[in-house]
This record gives C-alpha cells, sequence and structure tokens, in this order.
C-alpha cells in the first residue's frame, strides 16, 4: 500500500503546479473583463479547488482507496490488477473532474462576461465549444471516478469478447 500512498501524493503535486500553472495564466489573461464576483470565481476554481484537493489527498491519501477492497494486511504489497486498476481509474477520473469543473466555472464566468459587457458582443461559438466540452468532461469524469469498478467490468468483457 505504500506505492499508491506515494502515488497518491505525486498525483496531489501534480494538481497543485497545475494550479499554479492556471493561476499565472489567469493573471496573464486579465483582459477578458469579468465582474469582481467573476473573478473570485475563477480564481476559487481555478486555484482554490485543485490546491483544496490536493492538500486533502495529501493528508488523507487513503481515501482514493475507498472503492477498492483490500484483503491484505497493512504493509504489504498490492498484487491484483483489479486493485491497481480501480486506483487508476479512481485518480484519472478526479484529475479530469478537477479540470473539467475548473474549464467549467473558467469558460462560464467567461461566458457571462462577454454577455454582460457594454460592448455588447455576441458570444463566439469557440466559448459554446469550450463550454459544452467542459461540461462533458465534467459528466465523464464523474462517471469515471464513481463508477472505475463498473468499467473495470466493462473492459472485462470486451476483452473476453475479443478472445
Amino acid at each position: 500500500m505504500i506505492p499508491v500512498i506515494a502515488g497518491v501524493r505525486v498525483f496531489a503535486l501534480f494538481l497543485v503546479i497545475g494550479a499554479a500553472q492556471a493561476g499565472l495564466m489567469l493573471m496573464t489573461a486579465s483582459d477578458w473583463g469579468g465582474t469582481g464576483l467573476l473573478v473570485a470565481t475563477v480564481w476559487m476554481t481555478t486555484v482554490g479547488v485543485p490546491v483544496a484537493l490536493a492538500v486533502l489527498l495529501w493528508v488523507y491519501p487513503q481515501l482514493v482507496l475507498a472503492g477498492v477492497s483490500l484483503n491484505q494486511s497493512e504493509g504489504k504489497p498490492l498484487t491484483d490488477a483489479t486493485q491497481w486498476q480501480v486506483i487508476g481509474f479512481n485518480l484519472i477520473g478526479i484529475w479530469l473532474l478537477v479540470t473539467g469543473l475548473r474549464d467549467l466555472v473558467q469558460y462560464t464566468a467567461m461566458y457571462l462576461a462577454v454577455v454582460d459587457s457594454s460592448r455588447a458582443q455576441t458570444p463566439s461559438l469557440l466559448y459554446q465549444f469550450q463550454l459544452w466540452g467542459a461540461l462533458a468532461q465534467t459528466v465523464l469524469a464523474t462517471g469515471l471516478t464513481l463508477g472505475g469498478r463498473g468499467l473495470l467490468g466493462v473492459l472485462r468483457k470486451i476483452r473476453a469478447y475479443g478472445s
């Protein structure tokens, strides 16, 4: 279980680095004209939520193991590939969920800033596609995070069908 905890903590560091990168991009892209509430919301979801989740995962790395049944005693390595796959699906799902929520809030805020601006611009199709893409990513990531074991069953059926 030690490699799993180390992997979750590396993942937490990855979230912090991603939040720092997103924060730097927000600082350079300050010309999109959002109001104070929109800017605060974007900052909170882009930087605050990933950092808070990273701290939570760093302190409690066992949260990722919630859906995995560990029949081994403490300190023994995980040998079952199924357990590793479920852990992997959970981590990938969490990462996609965090980035999807971040993008969803960020694109929604930019969309609202363009709609509410005094320039009376119509939001481009790019904003709309980015918004719908972030929504789809969030929904799929939620399914991946919560249904890792079910996805593993689907993969097994596909493998059995192919052989």
